[in-house]
């Protein structure tokens, strides 16, 4: 149990709901009662209410979290090795004793995810395939194992080899939040910090499809159906979304539509009430908003066929890029802050939030607790068709820029642009590229600066 004697800094509980997106809870006006803690907490918190991922996939989503750095700064999504300083080293090095707890296999140790942690914990279901992966790498030397990663990605061999493994050995490997609840409790009852603050980072997955809902949570948000209906929906979109993330084609009804979404708010409001238990058993342990810094945020939201996608395939439109971020300080007053922020700017504004002073060139984001001037947020996706040992494939990138007037995507996969005008326009319907060009050509020349400052993808796109 965390010490009660007096610190000088405040133990900092940072937590991601992957796969939530921001218009689905009730601080943000959702019609379905999802979110009841989530929105007490939010009444009473700093609310970012234009907060976006830099990615609308979970490997470069959590990087940009971690690194604060754009997600095409590295070419693969394999490692974390680099010049960044991650989140977790940042308060390591500054006093705190570190715990990082996921439950996905791509936020996971064999991705280097338990940089900068004391303690990190993985939890996944039994059945994880993903064990193949670690086996190999437990079993050979890492010299070794860079050698078959290389195969695996250089080789044509190797890369059909991987999209045999990925396509028939890979299923979903993720635990739900009552397994974290409890690893997190474990952790704390043995938990030797002394009188050293906690840095702790919490992931759940519950949001993040296949939703495995719950015929109880289904009818606590309107749902008039049970497990096996869920069941059914998370086998059809995991079937065709498995190779393919640039599905352009509905291959659902509206009415199957419909239903995947009210699954996806069971699990939000599954993620709520544990969420809730959470932090009751935080303060049993002596950790509570008076003493700490508590930050939630999402990595990417999921889509329900809004632009003809469905979870979260390789799209920028809000739906996915939207999320929510809340931040308590001790004695800090509660706000909604309307500038833009993204992902990139968790690193400075969680260190300046407990008192930490950064220097590194390599953090790009700011410190926004005290609001931010960030004109244009830019996020970036691009697809691993081979699996998670494959490099990034630049050629298919999908890139945007969003100011709080206009956003822009410039698609490579699906070779076409598109400019929203999002006052107008929120839900991004009305494609406004062939007639508003120059607000086009403006936000291009933007974009085509960042492309060539930040990332690797230039020598992979022709019109750069």
């Amino acid at each position: 149990m965390p010490s009660q004697k007096r610190r000088t800094k405040p133990n900092v509980i940072f937590i991601v709901i992957d796969g939530l997106r921001a218009d689905h809870l009730g601080s943000f006006g959702y019609r379905r009662p999802t979110s009841r803690f989530l929105d007490a907490f939010a009444k009473n918190s700093v609310n970012f209410r234009s907060h976006f991922s830099n990615s609308s996939q979970s490997a470069p989503g959590f990087f940009s979290i971690f690194a604060s750095a754009y997600p095409f700064m590295r070419s693969d999504w394999t490692t974390t090795k680099g010049p960044y300083e991650f989140l977790s080293e940042v308060f390591r090095k500054n006093g705190y004793k570190t715990a990082g707890f996921a439950c996905s296999p791509y936020i996971s140790s064999f991705f280097g995810y338990d940089r900068g942690f004391d303690d990190f914990y993985y939890s996944g279901c039994h059945d994880d395939s993903d064990a193949v992966k670690k086996t190999i790498k437990s079993t050979l030397p890492s010299r070794m194992f860079e050698m078959l990663k290389k195969f695996v990605k250089t080789t044509t061999i190797g890369k059909m080899m991987n999209r045999i493994r990925f396509r028939f050995l890979m299923q979903p490997a993720y635990s739900n939040s009552e397994a974290i609840n409890e690893i997190v409790e474990n952790h704390l009852s043995r938990s030797d910090c002394n009188d050293r603050p906690l840095f702790a980072w919490i992931h759940y997955l519950d949001a993040h499809v296949p939703f495995r809902s719950k015929k109880n949570d289904i009818r606590a948000v309107g749902g008039r159906f049970g497990a096996r209906r869920a069941n059914f929906l998370d086998r059809k979109v995991f079937s065709f979304t498995l190779l393919n993330p640039f599905v352009d084609e509905e291959r659902m009804t509206v009415q199957e539509l419909k239903d995947l979404e009210l699954c996806y708010d069971a699990q939000i409001y599954r993620a709520d009430r544990n969420l809730e238990k959470l932090f009751s058993m935080l303060s049993e342990n002596g950790i509570s908003r008076e003493n700490s810094v508590i930050a939630i945020t999402a990595d990417h939201g999921e889509g329900f066929g809004e632009h003809f996608g469905i979870g979260h395939t390789m799209r920028l439109y809000d739906e996915l890029v939207h999320v929510p971020f809340f931040l308590s300080v001790p004695g800090g007053k509660p706000r909604e802050v309307y500038d833009l922020t993204n992902h990139i700017d968790i690193v400075p504004t969680l260190a300046a939030s407990a008192g930490i002073s950064l220097r590194s060139r390599f953090i790009k984001g700011k410190n926004v607790l005290k609001g931010s001037d960030t004109k244009y947020v830019f996020s970036e996706v691009a697809p691993n068709l081979g699996g998670m040992l494959s490099k990034i494939d630049f050629s298919r990138s999908v890139f945007s820029v969003r100011g709080k007037e206009w956003k822009y995507i410039k698609d490579y996969a699906r070779e076409r642009e598109e400019l929203y005008h999002l006052s107008e326009d929120p839900d991004e319907l009305k494609d406004l590229s062939q007639t508003e060009v120059d607000v086009k050509n403006k936000l291009w020349n933007l974009l085509r600066v960042h492309i060539k400052r930040k990332t690797k993808a230039v020598p992979y796109l022709k019109d750069v």
